[in-house]
């Protein structure tokens, strides 16, 4: 099968590693996979990057395009380079194309009615922009303007922000866009999917629930002591990690990590080391006082397994997740988790099975839980043992592909006019 991947990035947050994955995995099972990415760092040449902006004229178009769109509030509505993707070898020879993250300006919806003329569309929606006038997180505030068409936006800097109010509009250019095209939609998580059947926007579309998988060959249970050595830290402590690309990003929830840790020191406790993994240089000296080694932001698949195998726990209070990747790479590598009980979390870390799950926003509950697993080295090991289970049991990469897969089979079939064979579809 003639796969095509359209996605932001081929490599940097959960997003675009979740995009590769899944192609590459395509790939072992002998599909004919290939990606187009607004931002290409890995070297294959079945990924290709689009708009090309290999002169410094392309650049300062890209630029250009991009901030005035985000100004004049018509975001991804211009986007001048946008028939690149329909004329572009790999998208003339795909059977069905899969989406993943199109916005933060390379790729413009607006495509959608045309693109799926020459195939059918599968999105797999890693947040909600989809459902919004311009956010990815309608969540985080508690806006349900959504459901309603937008307009007077209560957060027009939020992610991907945008500097005039012209959600209302944007609202019904999407209405318009989905009513003409061809699409399936994917959530990796039953909380998004229950989103997704909700938003006048997508309801009109079959929605597929298909989780994230994992390679367990390169995310297992390792060596702790080489695994330290290795990150160059220290092997007499009980190691908390916690990871995020942007550290200090609200959604991540590190200044609830940073208080609870902090009343763990204020108890007397000077057992355990904080490592971060991300591209936030901390100096958090003058507020808090326990200690802390930050690794720096990790790109490679087989290093960051080895930060979790590091750890004791991963703590992980994020506020709101479509799925949670991370969470998923630490239990596949048995290291239990510390999350907050919210959006999509529940669905990976189940409490007291693989990890657990504090209160929303709750620092008592947190900090109980983080003592909880540093203390009772007992339960730490069942649920260390319980999370790899978990993990090769439900999010194999190999699982995930094949879902996809069947999925393709079924929207060309019903493209095609054709039934499927009376069994159900996963």
């Amino acid at each position: 099968m003639n796969i095509l991947h359209i996605n932001l990035a081929d490599q940097a947050r959960g997003a675009a590693m979740a995009g590769l994955r899944l192609h590459k995995a395509q790939i072992k099972l002998g599909h004919a996979s290939k990606m187009l990415v607004g931002y290409k760092r890995k070297n294959r040449p079945e990924i290709a990057m689009l708009p090309a902006r290999n002169t410094r004229w392309q650049k300062g178009l890209h630029r250009f395009v991009n901030r005035w769109e985000t100004r004049t509030g018509l975001q991804y509505l211009w986007q001048p380079w946008k028939k690149q993707f329909l004329r572009h070898p790999f998208t003339q020879q795909a059977e069905i194309v899969n989406l993943h993250n199109l916005h933060s300006g390379f790729f413009s919806h607006t495509i959608f009615p045309k693109l799926s003329q020459q195939a059918p569309l599968v999105w797999t929606l890693h947040d909600l922009w989809a459902i919004t006038g311009h956010c990815c997180y309608p969540y985080m505030l508690g806006c349900e303007r959504w459901q309603t068409g937008c307009g007077k936006c209560p957060a027009l800097s939020v992610h991907p922000a945008i500097a005039v109010d012209t959600t209302a509009f944007l609202w019904r250019i999407k209405s318009r866009v989905y009513q003409r095209s061809d699409m399936a939609i994917v959530t990796p998580s039953e909380w998004m999917a229950d989103i997704a059947r909700r938003s006048p926007l997508l309801s009109q579309f079959e929605i597929h629930c298909i989780p994230h998988g994992l390679d367990t060959k390169t995310f297992k249970p390792t060596s702790q002591k080489v695994a330290r050595e290795t990150l160059g830290i220290p092997l007499d402590v009980k190691v908390i990690l916690f990871s995020a690309f942007e550290v200090f990003h609200d959604r991540k929830g590190s200044v609830y990590l940073f208080e609870a840790l902090q009343r763990l020191i204020d108890e007397g406790r000077k057992d355990f080391l904080l490592v971060t993994v991300g591209s936030d240089r901390l100096n958090l000296e003058a507020k808090y006082k326990f200690p802390i080694h930050n690794v720096g932001l990790i790109k490679d698949e087989k290093l960051m397994a080895l930060s979790y195998n590091a750890a004791d726990l991963y703590a992980g209070p994020s506020l709101a997740e479509a799925f949670g990747l991370v969470y998923m790479e630490a239990m596949a590598c048995a290291t239990p988790v510390v999350a907050f009980d919210c959006t999509a979390v529940p669905e990976v870390v189940r409490h007291m099975e693989t990890g657990y799950l504090a209160r929303l926003k709750d620092i008592d509950d947190l900090t109980h839980g983080l003592r909880l697993l540093l203390d009772d080295d007992v339960l730490r090991e069942k649920l260390s043992r319980q999370s790899r289970e978990c993990v090769e049991r439900e999010y194999t990469l190999e699982r995930q592909a094949q879902r996809y897969v069947e999925l393709y089979e079924h929207v060309i079939a019903r493209r095609a006019g054709a039934t499927l064979k009376s069994k159900s579809l996963f």
